[in-house]
């Protein structure tokens, strides 16, 4: 591994560990529709605020999104590495 990849490897790491601290948020109703609740601090979820028909009701984790954004991140770090073997 050269100093390139192990960049590369580092960049791929930090921009895994930024997703997982801060990850797409959204709630889910029982008729099955879903509200995007945007991006937040993992421990400080968002919430619907006071006054509004879901007052105090949290957000939940997108893991779906959050595993498609993970696997983009791989895809792309992978290429990157790869391509930067022989330097």
């Amino acid at each position: 591994m050269n100093g390139y990849q192990k960049i590369v490897l580092l960049v791929v790491i930090a921009g895994v560990i930024a997703m997982l601290l801060y990850p797409p948020f959204h709630f889910l109703d029982r008729g099955g529709g879903e509200i995007n609740m945007g991006y937040a601090f993992l421990f400080n979820p968002p919430a619907f605020p006071k006054g509004t028909v879901g007052a105090g009701m949290v957000g939940s984790v997108d893991t779906g999104m959050l595993m498609t954004q993970w696997l983009g991140v791989l895809i792309v770090g992978g290429i990157a590495f790869f391509m930067l073997r022989g330097r």
